[in-house]
């Protein structure tokens, strides 16, 4: 009996985590995109719009590209020359959460590039194991269109 409750237990824990459900209110203030990328359920039109809510109104931390901006507005140049004066006068232990911050920016990226190939239009990511699939079935065509020409 014991062992029946404990497997059923286990059963529910990891479906519970299999479907982590996020809110959209919570986008703004609450930078859930980083657990998001996390999540191999996650939808990514979800995950790209709770990362693109969340900066909508911030600064976002400069990455390689932003340090010359030749399209950047004057009012952008601005903002990003204030945001400079206020990263100097940050706190040590506010710079690291800044540049924790930073690096979650640069995974979303790298994320958001490396999945994109396997996005359905539903925003599902293809798994380790569709993605296997997806590439067997190419392979195959391939061989057919080959044996066909020849």
């Amino acid at each position: 009996m014991r062992i029946s409750i404990l497997i059923l237990c286990c059963f529910f824990s990891v479906t519970l985590k299999a479907q982590i459900e996020y809110k959209e209110s919570d986008y703004k203030s609450t930078p859930l995109w980083i657990k998001m990328m996390d999540d191999e359920n996650v939808n990514f039109n979800q995950a790209v719009l709770a990362y693109e809510t969340y900066w909508k109104n911030k600064i976002k931390p400069e990455g390689e590209d932003d340090v010359i901006n030749e399209n950047a507005s004057r009012k952008e140049e601005r903002e990003r020359e204030r945001f400079q004066k206020q990263l100097k006068k940050m706190k040590p232990a506010e710079r690291n959460e800044y540049d924790q911050l930073k690096y979650q920016c640069k995974r979303f990226e790298d994320w958001r590039h490396q999945s994109l190939p396997y996005v359905q239009e539903n925003g599902h990511i293809l798994n380790q194991q569709e993605r296997i699939e997806m590439w067997n079935k190419q392979q195959a065509e391939i061989k057919r269109q080959n044996n066909i020409t020849k």
